[in-house]
């Protein structure tokens, strides 16, 4: 250990004594808690001197014994007189009392090269909306004019209304319930004294611990730093009329967001078992105040939040998730960056505990599913690695009182992610990209790329280029799974969720991150997925970096919104009759089948994708001359599968296949498990050229159901309301029995279906089949006289109203069906 760093030490000591005779407790235990870090990297660095040991022992030792001294010091004045030190005031000049000491309010303003053009400016302005409110791009030239009032303010809708069920509430004025509020950071020890409530915002609790613990230590204002009014000294001050304006970082722009001030009160109780508040100092307001602006912005039916996003809509601090029990994470190599991150001020953490029973709660003593704020990070003289917690809901069910500390060791025993929050000044340039994409067809996991939202990042500099993608997805709709992927193929569209050099989790944060790294004069391709895909969803991309701005470019994918020529799509389904299970079943063989004879040496790739939470394989097999169906997909004729039954997507990969016939199966791991799919296959010359004349891609043919492959015939038609049915007829020339399968291909209206065999003067027979499904059985007719004709009726189960509604059917049969005609 150097001695320059025993001096840094004793230097942090002599400023703690400074500070302590000053009156400024938070100070001067804050140059203790460094200076202890010192002394105890000193004694772990002199391991084979015991003399020096011994000395630095003491040294340590000593500086604990100062800074217990600061924590009773504070408890002994926590409630005296606070509510009488208002900002603007002199310091009290006792040496027992805090002396206010002026806080930096916490700035970052990013350079960016990039112009955001005027749709993208549209699509800024189509997510202004919110459930109730509008939060407007933050102008700061319109401060002034968006504060004024000239009554008592009063939003449109109030907080209280519907969103705390159960509750009888009603609303106060902030000054009703608190004569003096104060609504700015002060040198108080606030943050150990935050409690949830009521409300189920356990993450929003924990970022307003982590945050104002961080101001205390560097003296610098951030969750207040952007609350309005203000006066000349820029301290937030009490509007007489109830009026306050925040600028928060919401979908992709910084945005100004108004509330009144009025509070929720429960009949019994008081407005401090509801809301967040100091439970040792009552009188500071700002807390919920900060509280009301987020549940303006999430709405009163969101579903929670993780501490990272929340921060990053209140501060703008840049979010991240680590999920600690990852194959790919290192606990012992995070440890080290983290800890020197977190003793500088330059990350916020928090962390959620895992999915627990009610049995490992009483073991642990942990609450399941809950957020706990981490306030303090070290490693004692063993080598012991520690984070200590803070519990929001104030009485923690881990140990006695609201703090406690948890071994590193274990941490992903106990927890599934720590929530980081970065100091954005880490980063002095910033892109940011606006782009929507419109719905479709879509996995809750999709594998087939090719219709996402592609961007091509460049970088056009002499060096690698580190970055830290973030994604925020626009709006409060329901819950789904989002994610980044990167991949290098020279900035042209990926096809394939596969061999990406990064990539997130499926995620369902509002915000996820992404860190790469760009080599010198590369392009890699960004592609966004998400599952359940809303009509027009927007996203924002927020990529930071140190790099000249000019080095970086974000474009789009080449040939954004089109398929290579050569690439085909299949819609299918696992209906009564084709889902046959894999193939340790029988019935195997009757799973759908997609045929092709290859002429010369192809590269076949297949992309899988289930509407329906199944597992889903793929396999390749090679038909022997006289084979129809595959019915083995692991004998002598197999040729490859994709990985064993993945959930809802699976891809193949087949290159160099020799000429032949192939079937692609397509199966769920069940037999009976019923669902629509998506199958993409993309086929090209082992030769590396391509099929540009569509007339030479090889011809697939769609396998029917088993036993109903000697008529096949798929019908389209428009029903609307000038045509409210279609009657479908043919003629069965042989009086055998007659096996009819029916089923609507996805994704389309229910049909009801109506069979009548029609004699020459009278309808013989008539049955209502029901409606089209995936469960419809086959309609087995019986033995019927020669040249029987047929008429099946198709009306829309719903109301068509003023629109056409198209419908598109597949009508197998055991036997051949002539003079086929839809009417």
């Amino acid at each position: 250990m150097p001695a320059s760093a025993v001096e840094k030490a004793k230097a942090h000591s002599k400023n703690a004594s400074l500070a302590s005779l000053d009156g400024n407790l938070e100070k001067a235990l804050g140059e203790l808690i460094l200076a202890s870090d010192l002394y105890l990297d000193a004694i772990q660095h002199a391991a084979g001197d015991t003399a020096l040991r011994q000395k630095l022992r003491e040294l340590f030792d000593g500086t604990l014994e100062e800074a217990e001294k600061i924590k009773q010091r504070q408890k002994a004045i926590k409630g005296t007189g606070h509510a009488q030190r208002r900002p603007g005031e002199p310091a009290r000049t006792d040496t027992g009392s805090y002396v206010r000491q002026p806080m930096q309010i916490f700035e970052h303003v990013y350079k960016s090269s990039r112009v955001i053009p005027k749709k993208e400016k549209m699509l800024l302005l189509q997510s202004s909306k919110l459930e109730e409110t509008v939060c407007p791009i933050w102008n700061v030239e319109h401060i002034e004019r968006a504060m004024q009032c000239t009554e008592l303010f009063q939003t449109a809708s109030s907080w209280s209304a519907g969103c705390i069920p159960g509750h009888e509430l009603n609303d106060f004025r902030l000054t009703e319930l608190i004569e003096n509020p104060l609504l700015d950071s002060t040198d108080c020890n606030l943050y150990s004294t935050f409690r949830q409530n009521i409300l189920n915002d356990c993450s929003f609790v924990c970022a307003l611990i982590v945050a104002d613990q961080w101001s205390n230590r560097f003296r610098t204002k951030l969750l207040t730093a952007n609350l309005y009014p203000r006066d000349k000294s820029g301290l937030c001050q009490m509007s007489p009329l109830g009026k306050y304006m925040a600028k928060v970082w919401l979908h992709g722009s910084d945005r100004q967001v108004i509330i009144d001030d009025r509070l929720p009160v429960p009949n019994s109780g008081s407005v401090y078992d509801l809301l967040v508040f100091s439970h040792a100092y009552k009188d500071v307001a700002w807390p919920v105040l900060l509280e009301k602006i987020y549940h303006t912005i999430k709405g009163c039916s969101f579903e929670g939040s993780n501490s990272a996003s929340d921060l990053y809509l209140l501060t703008g601090w840049v979010p991240e998730e680590i999920h600690l029990r990852a194959v790919d994470f290192d606990r012992d190599g995070f440890w080290s960056p983290i800890f020197t991150a977190w003793k500088k001020g330059q990350v916020l953490i928090t962390t959620g505990s895992a999915r627990l029973s009610k049995d490992e709660e009483a073991d642990f003593m942990l609450t399941s599913n809950h957020s706990y704020a981490i306030i303090g990070m070290r490693e004692d003289l063993d080598g012991k690695r520690l984070l200590s917690l803070q519990d929001p809901w104030g009485s923690s069910t881990s140990q006695k009182g609201n703090t406690f500390e948890v071994d590193y060791a274990k941490v992903s025993l106990l927890f599934g992610a720590l929530f980081l929050s970065w100091d954005p000044r880490l980063w002095r340039y910033r892109e940011l990209y606006h782009i929507r994409r419109d719905s479709g067809f879509h996995a809750a996991a999709p594998v087939c790329l090719y219709d996402d939202p592609q961007m091509v990042i460049a970088n056009e500099s002499a060096k690698s280029v580190e970055m830290l993608i973030v994604l925020s997805r626009h709006g409060q709709g329901r819950k789904c799974h989002i994610g980044m992927a990167l991949f290098a193929n020279d900035g042209y569209r990926q096809w394939l969720d596969q061999d990406s050099i990064a990539s997130t989790d499926h995620l369902t944060s509002s915000d996820i991150t992404l860190r790469c790294t760009i080599p010198p004069r590369m392009q890699y391709t960004l592609v966004i997925f998400q599952s359940w895909l809303d009509q027009g969803t927007l996203y924002s991309l927020a990529v930071h970096h140190n790099e000249e701005t000019a080095a970086i470019q974000l474009l789009d994918a080449q040939n954004q919104h089109q398929r290579p020529a050569d690439s085909q799509v299949f819609e299918g389904a696992w209906i009564a009759a084709t889902a046959g299970g894999n193939a340790n079943h029988s019935s195997f063989v009757k799973n759908p089948q997609y045929i092709v004879t290859l002429s010369e040496h192809s590269d076949l790739h297949c992309a899988l994708e289930a509407s329906s939470d199944v597992n889903v394989q793929i396999d390749l097999v090679m038909l022997p001359r006289l084979c129809t169906r595959a019915a083995n997909p692991q004998g002598k004729h197999a040729v490859t599968s994709g990985k064993a039954y993945q959930r809802m997507t699976n891809t193949l990969s087949a290159k160099g296949l020799p000429p032949g016939r192939y079937a692609v199966v397509c199966s769920t791991w069940r037999p009976g498990e019923l669902s629509t799919f998506k199958l993409t296959v993309l086929l090209r010359p082992s030769s590396g050229t391509t099929w540009c004349d569509p007339a030479m891609l090889p011809t697939w043919n769609v396998l029917p159901p088993l036993g109903y492959g000697k008529s096949h015939h798929q019908l389209e038609g428009c029903l609307g309301p000038d045509k409210g049915t279609a009657i479908v007829t043919w003629t069965s020339p042989a009086a055998n029995s007659a096996s009819l399968y029916v089923h609507s291909l996805p994704p389309r209206i229910p049909l009801q279906l109506f069979l009548a065999v029609v004699g020459t003067q009278r309808v013989q027979v008539a049955c209502a089949l029901g409606e089209t499904s995936l469960t419809m059985e086959p309609i087995k007719l019986g033995v019927l006289p020669a040249d029987t004709h047929y008429e099946l009726t198709i009306v829309a189960s719903t109301m068509t109203g003023a629109r056409d509604v198209a419908f598109q059917l597949d009508l197998y049969a055991n036997q051949p069906l002539t003079t086929f005609q839809l009417k």
